[in-house]
């Protein structure tokens, strides 16, 4: 991850991080240490504090749906981001976010990408490995498969 790296422990310390940072970030599970999600934002700072908020509702909503469906008996399977977010969330836990690499909004697609790619080749267990299998359209015109 680099000198780029800026840990902020057990997600009290996201105003640490400062509004207004644009770059990719990567959301650590505080369970095992390990990066589980990257996403890219223009704004840090905001895009965590939407994503536990989300997760919050999100969590909810499962809870209630998989009660009346499952009788309650069964555990929700992980679809994505927001299913890990809230498995994390049931434990007390909140994920630690890190910023992985500041950039300007014009490489934010590029830098994502490629910071998929490497966690993945270095066995991050990624809940959103299908963002390389997605095409991407990169500013200069240059599509990655």
């Amino acid at each position: 991850m680099g000198d780029n790296v800026n840990v902020l422990e057990g997600g009290g310390g996201v105003s640490a991080i400062g509004n207004g940072i644009s770059g990719v970030y990567g959301l650590v599970d505080p369970r095992d240490g390990l990066i589980h999600y990257v996403g890219q934002a223009l704004d840090i700072h905001k895009r965590y504090l939407a994503h536990i908020r989300n997760a919050r509702v999100y969590g909810k909503i499962v809870t209630i749906r998989s009660g009346l469906t499952h009788g309650g008996d069964e555990t929700v399977q992980f679809k994505g981001h927001k299913d890990w977010i809230c498995d994390v969330m049931r434990t007390g836990l909140i994920p630690e976010v890190v910023v992985l690499q500041e950039c300007a909004p014009e490489l934010l697609d590029i830098v994502e990408y490629e910071l998929v790619s490497e966690g993945i080749e270095a066995g991050w267990p990624l809940v959103n490995q299908n963002l390389t299998a997605r095409k991407r359209k990169y500013p200069n015109g240059v599509v990655a498969a």
